[in-house]
Formats: structure tokens, sequence, C-alpha cells
């Protein structure tokens, strides 16, 4: 990885870095109460309703989108990578609206996460991260499927997601630098991985995306990131680890308008 100095020059210069369900609940007894939230600011966001939530894990970006229906409504995670805040994240991607871009009747909450690799992950409980949003904006939290979105360094906080019962898709966008194992056990050893489906963007962790992927026997790989879903071939669509090989560079990928949209049109989330 590359570690520039400065976080914005980071960004700017594309430095590395199923059906219903009981509501979300944190699997682990000890650290199943939500954390205190100080403030909530909400306003409208993309013809959406938008909440930033402070808590002492840092804000919470919380977004709903215009005709968003509860009923079979599922929940997006998006983790940010390092060198950049969640505010930064929020802001400089223009995340609202890549996620209305995206058409997905879902709940779309963005936490703070480690800036660098000596900060430590700020929500390493996904159920008492929903807990909190819940309890901060007064939501009653949807029950269908639940996506987690880790671009670069975000793969630390979606590593220690993976006990979360009810995930069922991750999209690592460039973001395979560690934590092979845990991710293998969780899409072709565990259980349940019969429903669960991963996919995988690579470019500066190509090399270890590939050798990943290898080792995976329901996976498939695509040559570029396609401008639309319905580009994806047949098996492409249907495999539970699809690895795409990046024509995007790795913060490019995240700031473009392109991927993020499209991922999220190739989940079993319902569109609007």
């Amino acid at each position: 990885m590359r570690w520039p100095a400065l976080a914005l020059a980071a960004i700017l210069l594309g430095a590395t870095p199923s059906g219903a369900r009981p509501a979300p609940a944190d699997e682990r007894k000890d650290d199943a109460k939500p954390a205190p939230v100080t403030a909530v600011k909400r306003d409208v966001l993309a013809e959406g309703q938008h909440w930033r939530l402070v808590t002492p894990r840092g804000p919470i970006h919380v977004w709903r989108p215009a005709g968003y229906r509860q009923r079979g409504a599922g929940i997006v995670l998006y983790v940010h990578g390092y060198h950049v805040s969640v505010d930064q994240a929020w802001d400089l991607f223009k995340l609202a609206a890549q996620f209305r871009e995206s058409k997905q009747n879902a709940l779309f909450i963005v936490p703070e996460a480690p800036l660098g690799r000596d900060d430590r992950v700020k929500w390493p409980t996904l159920g008492k991260l929903l807990q909190t949003v819940a309890r901060g904006t007064k939501l009653t939290l949807p029950r269908g499927h639940v996506v987690a979105i880790g671009h670069s360094g975000g793969f630390r906080t979606l590593a220690s997601w993976l006990d979360y019962r009810w995930l069922d898709h991750l999209i690592l966008l460039d973001a395979l630098y560690a934590n092979d194992p845990e991710f293998e056990h969780w899409i072709d050893i565990d259980a349940r991985k019969e429903q669960r489906k991963m996919v995988i963007v690579a470019d500066d962790t190509r090399a270890k995306a590939e050798a990943f992927v290898k080792k995976l026997k329901h996976a498939a790989r695509r040559k570029g990131i396609p401008l639309a879903a319905s580009e994806l071939r047949k098996r492409e669509r249907r495999a539970r680890v699809l690895f795409l090989d990046s024509q995007y560079k790795h913060n490019e990928m995240v700031q473009n308008g392109k991927v993020i949209p499209l991922l999220l049109r190739t989940t079993r989330l319902r569109l609007l």
C-alpha cells in the first residue's frame, strides 16, 4: 500500500491506502447496547432524507431515498478507507448522489472508520452500529438484505462484521489487503454460505485478489467493470464470488459515480 501524508492529497491524487428476518440485533450480548447519540442533524439531500448522528465513536451518516418503502427494504453500509474521515468521504465522493443513482430500496448507513493502520476500528460490532442508528434516527430498521461495501482500509471494519448473522453480501472495492482466511471462511466454509455473495474489485490489490479467487470453487472473473449490470454474463450474475479486474484506479472507483451504483444494482436488493 502507499500511505500519503495528507488526506486530501491521498484522495485527489489517487493514493492507496433473503427474505424477511428478525430485526437487526447484536450477535454478541456483551456489546449489545447502542452507543449514545449526542447530536442529530436532519436535512434533505439528493432528494432523500439525511441524518448526521454524532456519537463517541464518530459521526454516522444515514440516508433514506425518496420513494423508500419499508416493506422489503434492505440495508447498505459503506465503509471508507484510510486518510479520509467519514465526513470527507460523504462530501468528496458524493455518496448520497451515488446511492440515489443505484435506485435501491434500502437504508444507507456510512459510519466512521479507521483513518490509518494504527487507528482502531470504530464499530467492531455491526449490531451495535445498527442499534445506534435506530436510536438516533428513531427509524424502524428494514429487515431485508444487508449489503456491506468497504473501500481500501475499510476491509478491517468489514472483517469484524463477518459474524453478523444477517450480513449476506460483501463488496470489496480494492480492499483485499488482509484477513483472507476470514473472508474465505465467510463465503466458502460457513454453514450459511449458499445465501451469501461477494464482489471483489481490484486495482492495487490485483495480485492478492487473483490468488484469493483461485482458491474458491464458485468464482467468476471479468476483465473490466461494465457500464451496466445488464452487460454481465449469466455466469457472472449467478456467481457467489465475482472478481472484477478494474480499469479504474484505487480512488477513481469510489469517486467517478459509476462503480458503486452499478454494483448495488447487482445485489438482491429491490429497486425503488
